[in-house]
């Protein structure tokens, strides 16, 4: 099918930059990922992503698996991990170490 339509966006020439660097490594221009993301609206019916304002306690939940990865106390020195069992405090798990 022939391409009939030009369509003219404004944005910032950093992010017009950095998306076309991405893009680059893909083999793919920035014309043909508008193409990509306009037929998977089409395919679709709407965006091909989630848009979505986290609620507060999703940000919450972030927070905390930012502060307690994968379920085990993180510390944010090897000095306060080492302070915590010498005081006798740390629980048997805690005892091993992961860098």
């Amino acid at each position: 099918m022939p391409k009939d339509v030009r369509i003219s966006i404004q944005l910032e020439s950093r992010l017009r930059d950095e998306a076309e660097a991405v893009l680059r490594t893909a083999g793919v221009s920035l014309s043909e990922a508008v193409r990509i993301f306009l037929r998977q609206v089409v395919l679709q019916k709407g965006l091909p992503t989630e848009v979505s304002i986290p609620n507060q306690e999703t940000i919450d939940a972030l927070q905390q698996t930012k502060r307690d990865k994968n379920g085990l106390k993180t510390y944010d020195s090897p000095q306060e991990l080492l302070k915590r069992w010498t005081s006798g405090d740390a629980p048997a798990t805690s005892k091993r170490i992961l860098f």
